[in-house]
């Protein structure tokens, strides 16, 4: 055997020694295992110092001996300061709910507007801004525009306006209004919608209290029958805004 081999051998044993030394430590008081760790005391009926887990108040995280505090968090929350906290859910998101009161983020776009799936979109991509200024008689009374589904509308609230869209059967007509830049959601946001006969319509009101909850607002109208409806809009809210019908 040579020296190098000797010496690598000594140090074997001597670790050896050492571990077995610390693992056969004995105790008389709490003071003896100040140099095991924080967690340590001393166990007088072994005389052996023993890992005492620390999870007083905590319901998760690290306990001090290697394990964790119990019961631990579920897969929808995350562990902080030992309390199990609600877990922000944003893969592949870029904007909407985090699921815990937060955002994952906000749309950046003039007209872009936070789908269901947490993705940004342009509610102006693909249709045509209708100036809506004319007067077509409708209903004893007239409408700005017959809105077509690639049109869209832009303006202001506080204000009213009216268009025409037209079903091809026993449709739902949606309302999709995004409200970018907003200030004011107000305390009254009305939508009618009139039968083709126009003896009688669907009403959404809108107190104010949920208008700005998320970007935009989806009214919806129910079952519709066939023919030219005239949709009225008025609002108190102070916002500008883009707007698509949607035949459902």
């Amino acid at each position: 055997m040579n020296a190098t081999t000797l010496s690598y051998a000594l140090v074997l044993a001597l670790a050896a020694s050492l571990a077995a030394c610390s693992a056969d430590e004995t105790c008389a008081t709490d003071a003896d295992c100040l140099d095991r760790g924080p967690n340590y005391l001393c166990d007088q009926a072994t005389s052996t110092c023993e890992c005492v887990p620390a999870c007083d108040g905590l319901e998760c995280g690290l306990d001090g001996c290697g394990g964790t505090c119990q019961p631990g968090c579920t897969p929808e929350t995350q562990c902080e300061n030992g309390v199990c906290v609600c877990r922000p859910d944003c893969i592949s998101k870029e904007c909407g709910d985090d699921g815990c009161g937060g955002s994952c983020g906000s749309c950046t776009g003039v007209s872009d507007d936070c789908d269901a799936t947490g993705t940004c979109w342009d509610i102006t991509e693909g249709a045509l801004k209708n100036t809506c200024q004319e007067n077509i008689p409708i209903c004893n009374t007239t409408a700005g525009c017959v809105l077509l589904w690639d049109d869209y509308l832009e303006g202001d609230f506080p204000g009213a306006i009216s268009f025409v869209v037209h079903s091809s059967g026993e449709q739902w007509i949606d309302i999709l209004i995004l409200f970018k830049p907003r200030t004011d959601q107000g305390t009254a946001t009305e939508i009618r919608w009139y039968t083709p006969d126009c003896n009688d319509f669907n009403i959404q009101f809108n107190d104010g209290s949920t208008l700005f909850s998320d970007d935009s607002y989806l009214a919806q109208s129910g079952p519709i029958g066939q023919g030219a409806h005239l949709v009225e809009i008025s609002s108190d809210a102070t916002a500008h805004y883009y707007l698509r019908a949607i035949a459902q």
